[in-house]
């Protein structure tokens, strides 16, 4: 089963044959560094799923970049209310690293939903996991950046490979990780919940941990620390500059 089906498959049940329908009505596109799947002004009209990268969510405020979320790779991006409402947006969908993604334009959804019933389940459900994640979004927006708690989670991911890599001859040791997309989205404060990793190869001697997952994340994880390091020197700039400017 693909990234893609994986995430369809947690709003709704469907056959092997349905769910591989559903998929194939996916478009691939591939992403530069800071180019946009959507400007403010223009009206969302794609459900984009990520299979590789990073997308960012944001919007101006006083010509300041406030970003509102990050998109991870086996997760959705898109700007809710432009959406559904068919009305233009106020927010901008950017790439911050070379991205690779699959879209389901607007016109092919309403056609599936037409030939393939479920799929209205499947939206249905998928709303509402969005919506309910919007008030603990919204409220961690009110005290800490995007950004901060990005950082966060970041350094917390970096102490969790460390250990792992630290543990990897040791007997029975299973690798621990966070699931960064959810924690990242749920923003419910407190110390990310860090559960084992279960879909590894695992060694005569009971352990799991695998050098070149570890090292993969932590390139990854140092790449990202690097972009979001860029995302706050830029929002720091544009504060000195107004503030010049006001003087």
């Amino acid at each position: 089963m693909t990234s893609l089906e994986k995430f369809i498959a947690k709003y709704v049940d469907l056959s092997d044959a349905e769910l591989e329908d559903v998929a194939d009505k996916f478009l691939s596109k591939k992403i530069k560094k800071n180019d946009f799947l959507l400007r403010q002004g223009d009206t969302c009209k794609d459900l984009v799923f990520v299979q590789k990268g990073c997308l960012r969510l944001f919007y101006l405020k006083d010509d300041i970049e406030v970003s509102v979320w990050f998109a991870f790779p086996g997760s959705s991006a898109i700007e809710i209310y432009s959406f559904i409402s068919g009305h233009p947006s106020n927010y901008f969908l950017q790439a911050i690293e070379d991205s690779e993604v699959l879209f389901l334009p607007k016109t092919e959804l309403n056609n599936l939903y037409q030939h393939q019933p479920k799929m209205q389940v499947m939206m249905k459900n998928f709303w509402e996991d969005v919506i309910l994640n919007l008030i603990p979004r919204f409220t961690a927006l009110q005290t800490d950046s995007a950004e901060k708690r990005y950082m966060d989670l970041l350094s917390a991911r970096q102490k969790l490979v460390a250990s792992n890599v630290a543990n990897a001859d040791t007997p029975g040791y299973r690798t621990r990780d966070i699931d960064f997309q959810s924690e990242f989205v749920n923003a419910m404060g407190g110390a990310p919940r860090v559960s084992e990793v279960n879909d590894l190869p695992v060694k005569n001697d009971g352990n799991n941990v695998s050098l070149d997952r570890e090292a993969r994340l932590l390139a990854e994880n140092a790449l990202r620390f690097q972009v979001a390091s860029q995302l706050m020197k830029s929002q720091i700039r544009a504060v000195r500059s107004a503030i010049s400017e006001g003087k």
